[in-house]
């Protein structure tokens, strides 16, 4: 994968990641994405008797007498309850027939069953098992870390990219957190609804109360968590590779005379940085190998026959040794040797 692609490709993640997340977060605001829910009850066959349902002489009396000392039994229109009630992430929704009602978001919420369908005020109001109450305190415990979990989510998925501008791996290490964190809130959320619901449908089912999970924000949670492994992985061959959406700044590279290797690597992100020799003479630089002109002149200056002849150039040429570059003085080519304007290692007149 080339370079460009690593660039891109991890920017797109945090940008669909980011959607996913709003998605399940904003989920219940202003009455809508009611679908996406973390669990939702069925009340269409609430049913719970009356406290005193179950005394004869009342019940007798309630017959002679024509008047009921009995009491109705709690049904889904008489606690004035929803067909339906869907728990998201930071708010919840009454689903009637032909409007839908959520309530104000908030970070503190978390479902009550006694409370949110009015059980505290039925028969069966303070009667919660072991099993129910362990199961809210799980969950009761559990909520923010969920809630924070997708939050955190979400912005990490917006830092990343803007991270990238500087240095991909910030990005990375934003990625990688954001992983472990929604990821692991996903999947506390899936136990938790799990247990709740369960939970429910056990303690209620003979007042006709029934619960099911919602397999959306697990998914997209889930796949969010992927999205970020995946970018982080991007974001680190990104790294490796040198580059970023700006550059950085240069690496030096050291050439050896007389070859083509750099210590070092790497480079900016247009790739290897190219160092060439630079003459400097009376005090001054001229310019770098690559102008014609120039060339013309170090090939006089620097090569001249009458500057070598009758040295080491047949043996420096049998062993295939390079020739070292030789500055020269004001006096330009000369055989006489002035020491304070030339130096040769390899004279053996010196």
């Amino acid at each position: 994968m080339s370079r460009g692609l690593f660039t891109v490709v991890p920017i797109i993640l945090n940008i669909t990641t980011l959607v996913l997340l709003c998605l399940v977060i904003f989920a219940g605001f202003n009455n809508g994405l009611t679908q996406i829910y973390w669990m939702k009850t069925d009340n269409t066959k609430l049913s719970i008797p009356s406290a005193l349902s179950d005394s004869k002489p009342l019940q007798d009396l309630s017959a002679f007498t024509g008047t009921d000392y009995v009491g109705s039994d709690s049904t889904a229109s008489t606690l004035t309850l929803p067909d339906q009630t869907s728990i998201h992430l930071l708010t919840e929704c009454s689903l009637f027939p032909s409007r839908t009602e959520c309530a104000k978001p908030d970070l503190n919420f978390w479902f009550r069953p006694e409370r949110d369908l009015k059980i505290s005020s039925t028969s069966r109001g303070g009667r919660e098992s072991v099993v129910l109450k362990d199961a809210l305190r799980s969950y009761s415990r559990s909520t923010r870390f969920i809630e924070w979990s997708f939050i955190i989510g979400a912005l990490c998925a917006l830092g990343a990219p803007l991270e990238s501008f500087f240095s991909p791996l910030f990005s990375s290490i934003t990625c990688a957190f954001a992983t472990v964190m929604l990821g692991a809130g996903t999947i506390t959320a899936a136990v938790v609804f799990k247990r709740l619901s369960d939970s429910i449908n056990d303690e209620f089912k003979e007042e006709g109360i029934t619960s099911q999970t919602g397999g959306i924000p697990i998914a997209f949670g889930m796949i969010g968590a992927g999205m970020f492994a995946l970018a982080t992985f991007c974001y680190v061959m990104l790294y490796r590779k040198g580059g970023g959406m700006l550059k950085s700044g240069n690496k030096v590279h050291a050439r050896s005379v007389g070859g083509d290797q750099y210590a070092g690597g790497g480079g900016g992100m247009f790739g290897r940085h190219q160092y060439v020799p630079i003459e400097k003479q009376n005090g001054q630089q001229q310019g770098v190998v690559g102008d014609r002109d120039l060339e013309r002149r170090l090939d006089d200056d620097w090569a001249a026959p009458d500057e070598y002849s009758g040295r080491n150039n047949n043996n420096n040429n049998a062993k295939g040794g390079s020739i070292p570059l030789v500055s020269l003085g004001a006096g330009g080519n000369k055989q006489t040797r002035d020491l304070n304007t030339a130096y040769e290692p390899y004279s053996r007149q010196i």
